[in-house]
């Protein structure tokens, strides 16, 4: 007898030869190059079936999420360009906006001295009232007879003939196209007669009506001949382009008595000279306050 060994222990297997038993019992060999299989290999083989299989079953969730994530960048641009769209309206809202602090009083509606000077504190031009200040006078406008300080701001009658005939309505059409190509030193533009108003001294406002002051609101273009005193005395040529001031020398304008071309935003107030005295020492001996277009110091630039 001969014992040959198995894996597993010894056996006993009875007259036979060695190299038979071992082709009977022997499990085949790997191929050759290949590393027979261990634990640590077979450990590792199953550990990524695993992860493949689950890759497999997260793949439907990741690819969910990838159109998620390409979706919102799809429409983050969108979404930037309306912030910044909104972002620009409001910028450019804000001026007016800040302009409209407190509240006007309606066009036409009689007003008391103090409520008034407070509106002119807020809308009136700081240079037209330092103006008014320096020359210790002011601008008037012939006007309805009044008892109260009233916001005017009737549409410009220039160009209609109403005001000064025909002759008159065609000088100062062609004046306005000469204004309308001029910028003043600060950048802001000269007033249009087709948008404007004269008002000048009370002796000259006394002719059209009662004389009232003169106060614009909000922004504020004004011009004035330099050597004459009105724009247009009834008869041509006319004040040429040449001898026209923009936006500078208010102060000079009042103390010759010239007539003066304005523009403003939100109109005017028109003051009773019965009640001038008062808003005087209301608006002109008040200490300056931050405003809505007097108190900020822009002066009679648009906005």
């Amino acid at each position: 007898k001969k014992w040959c060994w198995r894996p597993g222990g010894a056996m006993d297997v009875g007259p036979c030869m060695l190299g038979r038993f071992h082709q009977a019992v022997a499990p085949p060999r790997p191929p050759r190059g290949r590393p027979p299989p261990h634990f640590a290999t077979a450990r590792i083989a199953a550990l990524s079936a695993a992860q493949q299989e689950q890759q497999r079953r997260q793949r439907p969730l990741q690819q969910q999420q990838h159109h998620q994530n390409q979706h919102r960048q799809q429409r983050k641009p969108r979404r930037d360009v309306l912030l910044a769209t909104g972002a620009l309206l409001g910028l450019l809202r804000a001026p007016r906006a800040r302009a409209m602090g407190p509240r006007l009083p309606a066009l036409e509606e009689p007003v008391s001295v103090a409520a008034a000077a407070d509106a002119l504190q807020a809308y009136c031009p700081r240079a037209w009232i330092e103006a008014v200040r320096a020359a210790g006078a002011c601008l008037y406008r012939g006007e309805a007879a009044r008892a109260q300080p009233v916001r005017l701001d009737p549409p410009p009658d220039l160009l209609n003939g109403a005001a000064y005939g025909a002759s008159g309505a065609a000088y100062f059409a062609a004046l306005g196209e000469g204004l309308a190509g001029l910028v003043s030193v600060g950048g802001a533009a000269a007033p249009l007669p087709r948008a404007g108003h004269l008002c000048g001294s009370a002796r000259a406002a006394s002719a059209w009506g009662n004389p009232s002051s003169v106060w614009p609101l909000g922004a504020t273009r004004y011009a004035w001949p330099r050597s004459s005193a009105a724009f247009w005395e009834g008869h041509g040529p006319g004040v040429p382009l040449s001898d026209v001031v923009v936006n500078e020398g208010l102060e000079e304008a009042i103390r010759q008595g010239r007539e003066v071309l304005f523009q403003s935003e939100f109109g005017w107030f028109a003051v009773p000279l019965v009640d001038e005295g008062a808003l005087w020492r209301s608006v002109l001996d008040r200490p300056e306050r931050t405003g809505h277009g007097g108190g900020r110091a822009r002066g009679t630039q648009p906005g």
